[in-house]
């Protein structure tokens, strides 16, 4: 059904993003990096775990240091309007964040909260926070990734992003590119997953020069990688 001639369209709510227990400075800078793409920030306090059944967002954003943090992402991921929203999580390293990835963390947040890592976050994620599937090839996804390269060194990462192509992690281990590795994780309400790659590129992350960030892509002849895609589309609901 189209609009009669002359009357306007409905215009579209904008996504929205729930912030919980989080600082005044760090909430400004939260909201102004939200706002550059057209996400509008919400903050809640109160009986948290009742309006997260009772309203609809697309996003939070939560610190993992707060003794709630488990209850609130346990109520976010139960919750009929909003067991798929994105999750942010602020986290000091790997450590904290791994405890709690059966959550199924989108994106996560350095702390303390600066404005580019905020920027470059949203940036790479805002897409999903919108909806806009069709053009979102990379999921944002956190989980602990065993990574064996096929010269013996062994050392655990963290994912970053992942695509029926690759994936994009993070570790304290040394990622060399050029190497062969296999790689074995498991996606948030999913199985196991094992496949092979080669790794693509690897650089220190910036600020941090004991965190080393590489790409992993997977080998077109391991059919394994199949199982990442048929995740994707289901978790995108495509």
């Amino acid at each position: 059904m189209t609009a009669a001639p002359g009357t306007p369209s409905p215009k579209q709510a904008p996504a929205r993003v729930a912030l919980f227990h989080i600082d005044t400075a760090a909430e400004t800078v939260l909201r102004d990096g939200f706002r550059q793409f057209n996400i509008d920030t919400v903050h809640l306090d109160g009986e948290i775990t009742t309006r997260l059944w009772k309203e609809k967002f697309e996003a939070c954003v939560v610190p993992l240091d707060h003794e709630d943090a488990n209850k609130i992402l346990e109520a976010a991921r139960t919750s009929p309007s909003n067991r798929r929203l994105v999750i942010y999580a602020i986290a000091a390293d790997s450590a904290e964040t791994l405890r709690f990835s059966k959550h199924g963390l989108n994106v996560v947040l350095p702390r303390p909260i600066e404005r580019q890592s905020v920027l470059r976050a949203v940036r790479a994620s805002h897409l999903l926070v919108l909806h806009e599937l069709r053009r979102y090839v990379r999921v944002p996804v956190v989980v602990e990734v065993k990574v064996e390269s096929e010269r013996g060194a062994k050392y655990i990462a963290v994912s970053q992003e992942v695509s029926g192509g690759g994936m994009s992690l993070s570790t304290s281990g040394k990622p060399n590119a050029g190497d062969n590795v296999t790689v074995t994780f498991a996606l948030p309400n999913g199985k196991q997953m094992i496949s092979r790659g080669i790794i693509c590129w690897a650089r220190a992350a910036e600020g941090r020069p004991e965190e080393m960030l590489f790409g992993v892509r997977f080998h077109s002849d391991d059919d394994r990688r199949l199982a990442v895609r048929e995740w994707i589309e289901a978790y995108l609901d495509m």
